[in-house]
């Protein structure tokens, strides 16, 4: 308030302007940690949907690996045994010219 010599108005203007080029849809008339509850709420409840949404895609891909419905991708240039190295590079070579 001191800074804008107890004029309330110029206040209320600059939160607007610092929430609307943060982009924020809209504010709370209190300026404290007192807020309803149900913000909260909302959050928590998109995080988890989020969670859960992931865990069923993961899961789905561990069901349709296991029936080898899919497969993991595997790189030729990854460091596994040395023969089945070679193989796949020649593979991949003979793919690629």
């Amino acid at each position: 308030m001191e800074i804008f010599h107890e004029d309330g108005d110029k206040i209320d203007r600059l939160n607007e302007i610092l929430c609307e080029k943060a982009g924020f849809p809209s504010t709370y008339s209190v300026s404290t940690q007192t807020y309803t509850r149900k913000v909260d709420l909302n959050v928590a409840q998109a995080l988890a949907g989020v969670g859960a949404t992931a865990q069923r895609i993961c899961t789905d891909i561990r069901h349709l690996a296991n029936l080898k419905e899919i497969e993991e991708y595997v790189s030729p240039f990854v460091m596994i045994p040395e023969s089945w190295y070679l193989i796949q590079c020649k593979t991949w070579i003979n793919k690629s010219f």
